[in-house]
Order: structure tokens, then C-alpha cells, then sequence
């Protein structure tokens, strides 16, 4: 079928989408192959994209494609799903609860009983992992695009224990939703069993056992947002608890599907903080808490000597959190903390010296969930650079933004009774565990430039007068036990070290930078030369690029016939103008012995919390689809290497023997959705 048809189609097919049926007036023949030119595919953690029309973007028809073949993978698993049940929740954005309502149908279709929040409201991720684990459920889904901007929306799946689905399970579905007509799914009815609010209350008990220090004074006082997202059903409820000042930014506590007046809802950009740091000068605050749209993630600001507001990153925090669990807890030696391979040293320096061991994951918080699965008992905090982080796996298995509030808040309250702060904190840190400065760049680039620049990372000898140390190239295999994956990291003799992956959804590459020195300055001197080097890469790529330009005529034929190479129009000098951008540094150098001193014996005062506060035990769920299954990730042939060329026609041969040999029929309930004529409602839905 071709993109003309595909659009007649879907204008004849009814919707209850408002945003479709408003875009869907301006698709014609002149533009039909922008909307229905690609198919929307299942990644690794469900779908992502920007809300409209047509068969790539998030609408009700993709949503409720992936909706089936996610239940429908799960019940080929087992038919132990339908009794289970699975839990769908949402955030504020767009379609959200339409979305929700959807989903549920679907999987009503299928006879799967279906859990939804009171009145279908917004919640967040956290509580769905909670609920998942609390109900004994199958699973789960998210209506959510997380801290993407307001024109996005996805759908992301989990599993029985309240993390992400692992890819063996998400290449199924993506196999399955490659096979389903968008616009033939069958809808059951809306009759989902609705979750008690006792739930949440639950949920914010056990959070609050994460607590070490409750009986210390409050002194703090805290600026929150959450930026007018699912964070403001649980927030306030933890603050009270815990007995803390703290102000609400009150534009950005009302659920706002178009975040209006907001610079960003990612606490990563600056921008998120805009408000909150106008309040927080009004009422002389300490710190500002951030959460993000689906609450999964803790942005924080800390106000410093002069009264400005400094923005804590994500391995900063994770080491704050890290230095408050090992002042307030003693580890065993089968103790562990999991995070990703592009999260900080810092955190690894910490476990070294305090004698626990740490887990590197691959990027993706399921990853690091899947790390725990298989030792929960010995968990010491699961974390990533992007400010996710969890404490306690018992309560979830993603991560919880609110676990990391509580930390971060009692940590700086326990400081602020000490007459420190948490730049102080990190102060101390460094003086202990060497300075550390980490950064993430973006930069706009093609197939052909992220492979020429992976490849060149990897075989970097001297970076900013540093000798490379290690060369992990994860794109020619595994490597210290991981499985392969586009991504290149460099770490350089004083341990430093660089990170290149590229994006899975879009022509864009992440670099991740982090750099040790003796002092904060030098540390971050050295960032920005890492970043001028980075820079300097993509003219070599230019340069290689017209070397292959004077190919004969027979190769260029055969090169034509591999890949299409795509010269880089960026404006080198505006990128140079981007890697001149100051790293923030307001942290002292000289931290007094005397404080040093107060830290070691404040350590020996510590006194157990006496308020205690019910923690339930979460029975592990019998029930699982987390499996281990590496999946090599393909490899891009290269124009200049003859010999991989050879090697990629024999790879694709062998492989093209192999499929014709796999196995082509669908599920029982799959011929039957395919071939059974349907009889749809007024709304063009499907009834059971």
C-alpha cells in the first residue's frame, strides 16, 4: 500500500483524536508521503514521538497498535497475563488519559484485566512501578514523553517487576506491531478496575522509611515545581511529612498539558528553573527541588554565598546521595551500587574507598534495574547522569524522583544544622575523592558522520596532551562483559574519560565528558578542551569525505550501491562558539581541616531515626519477562574499506538465509484479529 492510500484510509476511518482530526484536514497529495512516508516502530523502551497525523507520529491508532502487540507478546508468553492484569498510568500531556482509555480498550479486547488510577488521573512513573509490583501485575504502560517539550507524547512498558521491558521482549513487540494495520485494532470496552488511593498513601509511607536522619531539627527551607507535572500528587504530601518548609512555584503546580510560560520541563536545561529561582531569592531558600513532567527524575538548585542559585547536575547529586547513605549507614562487602557506563567516576572513587563494589550498565535505566533483579538484597542505590535514582528496589524498579527528593532534602537539612551547605558537601567531596567536572554536549550529525566519528574516537591516542589509557569500543563487540551497542568511551591516563553514543531516534549524537584534577578549575579547564577536540573532529570528517569524493567512477558505482554518503553543511564556527560556553564552577577550592574535622565526628554521633515508619516487604512477583538475551546491534558497512564491504554481503547473506527459514505464523488470536470482519461502534471502534 502507498502513502496516497494509506491517507485515504485514514481520512474514511473515524476518531475520537482531537489533534488527529484537526491535522488530518491538512494532509493532501501534495504532502501525504511527510505523514504516512515512515512507520512508527516499537523501540526499546515502547514508542516516542510528536502528536499528529499519520503513521509516524504518536496518535490513537499507533497507540493503539503498540498497545496490542504489547499484550499480545506478553500473552504469548503466558495466558497467566489475564488474570494478572496490567496497570496503565499517564501524565499531564496531551491525549494523556484519551490515550489511557485506549489502551484499556485494547487490552479488554484481549481479555486482560486492566488497572487504571482513580478517574484515569495522572500519576507518576514511580507509583506505576509501585503499583505493578504492590498488585502482582503482568506489567504495566506509561502514557508519557517524560521531560521531551509539550509536542511529544509516547507509550513505554514495563514489566511484572516494575521496570522497563528488556529488549528480548521489546524486539518481539516491535516484530509483531511491524505486522498490525494501524487502523484495524480491535477495541474492547472502557471497564478498568480502578486503584485505590490507599495505594498512594502506601506509596508515600514506604518512601518516607527511606529516611536516616528523622529526628533532626528542621532548619531547611526549599523551593518546589513540578513543572506542571504528575509530581504535584505526591510532593507536597512528602514535604508535610517530613516536616520541611518549603514554598510551591504555583504556576507550575497545576496540571498543564502545553506547560505554559515554562522555558523547559527537562531539569537538565536551565531554563526549568526560571521561576522557582525568582521565588527562591523572595524567600531566601537553601535549595530548589525540581521534578519532571512524569516524575521520574530530581533536578536541584543550591544557593550559594552570594545569592545566586547554582544548578547540581546528575553525577553531583548521585554522589550527594551516595556520601549521605554511607555517613548514615554502614555497608556489607556483598554491598553494590549500579549505574551507567556514562555516569561519573565519582560515584566508583566513593565505593573503592568505602570497600562496596559498583555494576556498569549500559545507558537506560532498565538496565540498571535488571543489574538489581538479580542481587535486590545487596542494592546500596541505583543511578544515572540524567538525575535518575533509586534507593529502595522494594518499592520500585525505575526511577524515583521521590526517593531522591527525600534524600537530597534530609541530607541538606542535616548539613544546614551543621552550618554547611551542599556545595560545601561537594566540596568535601572532591577533597577526598578528587575534583570532578562532567558535562553533556549535542551535536546535530548524519550516518555517515556518527560512524566516521566513532570510529576516530576509538582509535584516539592523545586528547588535550593526555595519553588514552583504554579504548572501549562497544561497536565491535562486547566488551568487560557488555554487550555490544553504538558506543565509543576513551578514558585517558589521569581518568578522565569521553563518551560518544548516538541518538536511536533521531540524526543526533551525545557526548558525555567527564574530567578529574586536582582542583575544581583544573577539571574544568580540561573539559573545554575536551570539547575544542570534539570540535575539531568534524573537519577531518570533511576532509576524509573529499578523499572519498575522488573515487573512479566504479567505485563510486559500488560505494552508491552500499550507502549514500551525506556531506556536513553545520557551521563549524558557530559549534566553536558552543564549546566556548562557561562550565559553571562556584564550588572554593579551600575547604577548612576544622569542617573536615566536624564531618568524621558527626559520623561517629549518629543516632537511629526515631520516628519509624511502616515498610511493608514486597513479595518478589512470581511472574517475570526479564530475560537476558543480548542483541548485537548492526553494523554500518564502510565506504573505504573494501574488505568490511565484503564482510557486510556475506553477513547480509547468511542472514537473509536465516530469515528465510524463520518461521511465519502469526498467534491463534493474531489470524483471527487479521481475518475476522469487525464490527465497529458509531466512533468506528470495535466492540466486544
Amino acid at each position: 500500500m502507498n502513502y496516497l492510500e494509506e491517507m485515504k484510509n485514514w481520512k474514511n476511518t473515524p476518531t475520537k483524536d482531537k489533534l488527529l482530526i484537526k491535522e488530518m484536514k491538512k494532509v493532501n497529495e501534495k504532502n501525504a508521503e511527510e505523514y504516512f512516508g515512515k512507520t512508527m516502530t516499537f523501540g526499546t523502551a515502547g514508542i516516542r514521538g510528536i502528536l499528529g497525523a499519520g503513521t509516524n507520529k504518536i496518535n490513537e491508532f499507533t497507540i493503539a497498535a503498540a498497545a496490542y502487540a504489547y499484550a499480545a507478546t506478553l500473552l504469548k508468553e503466558s495466558p497467566i497475563v489475564k488474570k494478572m492484569g496490567l496497570v496503565i498510568a499517564h501524565d499531564n500531556r496531551q491525549n494523556g488519559a484519551f490515550f489511557a482509555e485506549i489502551t484499556a480498550r485494547v487490552f479488554d479486547h484481549l481479555g486482560i484485566k486492566t488497572y487504571v488510577f482513580k478517574n484515569n488521573e495522572m500519576a507518576p512513573t514511580p507509583l506505576l512501578s509501585y503499583a505493578i509490583r504492590k498488585l502482582r501485575a503482568a506489567g504495566g504502560v506509561n502514557i508519557t514523553a517524560s521531560h521531551n517539550p509539550k509536542e511529544y507524547n509516547g507509550f513505554k512498558v514495563y514489566s511484572a517487576q516494575g521496570s522497563q521491558l528488556m529488549s528480548d521482549i521489546t524486539n518481539k513487540i516491535s516484530k509483531l506491531m511491524n505486522k498490525i494495520n494501524f487502523l484495524k485494532v480491535p477495541y474492547g470496552l472502557y471497564k478498568p478496575t480502578f486503584i485505590s488511593p490507599n495505594l498512594i498513601l502506601d506509596y508515600i509511607k514506604d518512601v518516607l522509611s527511606i529516611r536516616k536522619r528523622g529526628n533532626d531539627r528542621k532548619q531547611l527551607v526549599v523551593i518546589y515545581s513540578p513543572l506542571n507535572g504528575t509530581g504535584a500528587k505526591v510532593a507536597p504530601y512528602i514535604f508535610q511529612k517530613m516536616d520541611i518548609e518549603y514554598y510551591e512555584v504555583k504556576k507550575e503546580m497545576k496540571e498543564d498539558p502545553l506547560f505554559k510560560g515554562l522555558k523547559s520541563c527537562n531539569p537538565e536545561d536551565e531554563g526549568s528553573f526560571s521561576r522557582s529561582i525568582k521565588l527562591a531569592k523572595k524567600k531566601s531558600a537553601d535549595i530548589i527541588i525540581l521534578t519532571d513532567p512524569d516524575a521520574d527524575r530530581v533536578g536541584l538548585a543550591v544557593r550559594t554565598p552570594s545569592g545566586s542559585y547554582k544548578k547540581i547536575n546528575g553525577n553531583q547529586t548521585g554522589a550527594i546521595v551516595l556520601n549521605h547513605l554511607i555517613r548514615t549507614k554502614q555497608f556489607t562487602k556483598k554491598g553494590y551500587i549500579a549505574q551507567s557506563i556514562v555516569s561519573g567516576n565519582i560515584t566508583k572513587e566513593m565505593a573503592k574507598r568505602k570497600g562496596f563494589s559498583v555494576i556498569e550498565t549500559h545507558v537506560g535505566f532498565k538496565n540498571i534495574a535488571e543489574a538489581i533483579r538479580k542481587d535486590p538484597e545487596n542494592m546500596i542505590m541505583g543511578y544515572e547522569e540524567s538525575y535518575g535514582q533509586l534507593i529502595d528496589q522494594e518499592i520500585s524498579r525505575d526511577k524515583d524522583a521521590f526517593q531522591g527528593l527525600v534524600m537530597l532534602v534530609e541530607a541538606a537539612n542535616y548539613l544546614k544544622t551543621q552550618n554547611r551547605t551542599l556545595l560545601d558537601e561537594l566540596n568535601l567531596i572532591g577533597r577526598m575523592y578528587g575534583f570532578h567536572t562532567s558535562t553533556q554536549i549535542s551535536k546535530q550529525m548524519n550516518d555517515e558522520e556518527t560512524e566516521f566519528m566513532l570510529q576516530k574516537l576509538a582509535s584516539t591516542k592523545l586528547i588535550a596532551g593526555l595519553h588514552v589509557d583504554e579504548s572501549l569500543n562497544f561497536t565491535k563487540g562486547e566488551v568487560n562483559g557488555l554487550e555490544s551497542a553504538k558506543l565509543v568511551k576513551i578514558i585517558l591516563e589521569n581518568g578522565s574519560w569521553i563518551a560518544m553514543r548516538p541518538s536511536g531516534t533521531e540524526p543526533k549524537v551525545k557526548f558525555y565528558i567527564e574530567t578529574v584534577g586536582q582542583t575544581q578549575k583544573e577539571a574544568d579547564k580540561l573539559v573545554k578542551q575536551i570539547i575544542a577536540f570534539i570540535n575539531g573532529l568534524i573537519p577531518s570528517f570533511k576532509k576524509q569525505n573529499k578523499e572519498v569524493n575522488k573515487l573512479s567512477e566504479a567505485d563510486m558505482e559500488f560505494s552508491s550501491r552500499t550507502r549514500t554518503v551525506e556531506l556536513s553543511t553545520k557551521n563549524d564556527e558557530q559549534e566553536n562558539i558552543e564549546a566556548k560556553k562557561e562550565i559553571s564552577s562556584n564550588q572554593e577550592d579551600d575547604f577548612r581541616d576544622e569542617e573536615i574535622k566536624q564531618e568524621n565526628l558527626s559520623e561517629q554521633a549518629i543516632k537511629p531515626e526515631l520516628t519509624q515508619v511502616e515498610n511493608k516487604k514486597i513479595v518478589e512477583p512470581e511472574f517475570s519477562f526479564d530475560t537476558i538475551s543480548p542483541i548485537p546491534s548492526e553494523q554500518t558497512p564502510s565506504q573505504m574499506d573494501p574488505k568490511e564491504v565484503e564482510q557486510t554481503k556475506e553477513l547480509m547473506l547468511k542472514q537473509k538465509q536465516e530469515k528465510a527459514q524463520e518461521e511465519t505464523t502469526l498467534f491463534d488470536f493474531e489470524e483471527e484479529f487479521f481475518k475476522t470482519q469487525v464490527t465497529k461502534d458509531n466512533n468506528g471502534h470495535e466492540e466486544k
